[in-house]
């Protein structure tokens, strides 16, 4: 703002010399010839200097509508679900990879890479929880109002409940026929698992449902409980010596 009121002034200066210069009048005639080149030339003389202010003027306009827009993206941003969303992200993020940390130490490497087996079919099983029912929700609710939207998100709590109850009796009655044929997890893990598994599910669809009705602090503060709560827990299994991979797959239930 300074600096564009001192151009400013700089070019209203210049503007009415240029005015005065002009509008001088001198009836003789050597002297009329003499102003009318003296005028030419400090025409000529200014033309640079003008473009020069203008180019400056311009310069200035141009950074303050530049920062303008910035200040409103970043205001937008912070008031906007984008920064509760992206909170959530890292503080998910982080404690997944405080917990990996915690689980090679607690457990070893051959029961860790047994975790990882496990959690993988994990994330696959939610992938296709992801594909049929959350993400149908996030794209069809957001169309509907009042009544008809919560009807919708009912229904599709109803479905995300027997879904968890599906994927529930699915993995546990495969990992027991499977235990017929090799001991490579035991009964209680792959029931825990199982269990694991269901309300995995569960909590996910919580999380969107508050994203869905812009409810940021409610699903900080349930991921805070899935996430951060289930870090400190393995953290204390581990060091009291009492980590398992039943144990494991028990506090991730939470």
């Amino acid at each position: 703002n300074f600096e564009f009121r001192i151009l400013f002034s700089l070019r209203v200066a210049l503007n009415s010399h240029i005015a005065a210069v002009t509008t001088a009048n001198n009836p003789r005639g050597r002297m009329q010839k003499k102003t009318d080149t003296s005028e030419r030339q400090f025409e000529t003389n200014l033309v640079p200097d003008c473009s020069q202010i203008n180019g400056a003027l311009r310069s200035v306009n141009d950074k303050q509508m530049l920062k303008g827009r910035l200040s409103g993206l970043l205001a937008r941003f912070f008031r906007g679900r984008s920064a509760t969303a992206l909170a959530d992200q890292v503080m998910i993020s982080g404690s997944n990879f405080l917990t990996n940390i915690v689980l090679v130490r607690g457990l070893g490497l051959e029961e860790y890479g047994k975790y990882s087996i496990a959690y993988v079919l994990l994330l696959y099983a939610n992938a296709l929880q992801m594909s049929f029912v959350a993400s149908p929700m996030l794209s069809i609710a957001p169309l509907m109002s009042g009544k008809e939207k919560r009807q919708f998100v009912s229904g599709m709590l109803a479905v995300q409940l027997l879904a968890s109850l599906l994927v529930f009796a699915l993995f546990a009655l495969t990992g027991a026929a499977s235990h017929i044929f090799t001991a490579f997890y035991s009964l209680p893990c792959i029931f825990a698992f199982a269990f694991c598994v269901g309300t995995f599910q569960l909590q996910d669809w919580l999380r969107r449902y508050y994203f869905l009705y812009n409810k940021g602090k409610f699903a900080i503060g349930s991921d805070f409980i899935s996430y951060f709560v289930q870090l400190v827990i393995l953290f204390i299994l581990w060091r009291g010596g009492d980590l398992t991979l039943f144990r494991t797959f028990l506090v991730m239930c939470i």
